[in-house]
């Protein structure tokens, strides 16, 4: 018989792993393709990754059970986030969720903008241009930021496997 061996212990590190995934998902094209049925024709709806941000950061929110579902635009991600504890805070944290205000003089883009906080004034968030998620300051394309939002799950520092 063979002895058994010692069992370690896991520990998840959420947060560290959440921020980790941000960080690494600047230049991802994974976002780029979001098929909805309009007008009974397949369409991609975030158009080749021009308008992603939401599903790009309800995406990574999903996998941490940070909200429900993926969403395609700003505003029932920001629906979803209310009704799944996230609270508006003064200062961003790193984790944050960050909107930017709409901005009418980005033509075609004239919805609000969403993305996350890193630290140090970085904010991740998909550019309209490139198409995927990039680093960029909270001064994101001469925006103003109209909401820092929080979600006290991201602090829990550990849960075990």
């Amino acid at each position: 018989m063979i002895p058994a061996q010692k069992k370690e212990e896991v520990v998840r590190l959420v947060p560290e792993t959440y921020i980790a995934m941000i960080e690494n998902s600047v230049g991802t094209k994974m976002f780029q393709t979001f098929y909805a049925q309009v007008a009974g024709t397949k369409t991609n709806v975030v158009e080749g990754g021009k308008l992603s941000c939401a599903f790009y950061v309800t995406s990574v929110l999903v996998i941490f059970g940070l909200i429900q579902r993926i969403h395609g635009t700003v505003v029932p991600t920001l629906q979803d986030l209310k009704e799944s504890g996230w609270r508006e805070v003064k200062k961003p944290r790193p984790g944050s969720v960050v909107v930017w205000k709409e901005a009418g003089h980005i033509a075609p883009i004239s919805q609000r903008h969403i993305g996350f906080y890193l630290g140090d004034d970085t904010a991740v968030s998909n550019n309209h241009k490139l198409g995927y998620p990039c680093k960029h300051s909270m001064n994101h394309l001469d925006r103003e930021v109209d909401l820092i939002l929080w979600n006290k799950k991201i602090k829990l520092n550990a849960a075990k496997d």
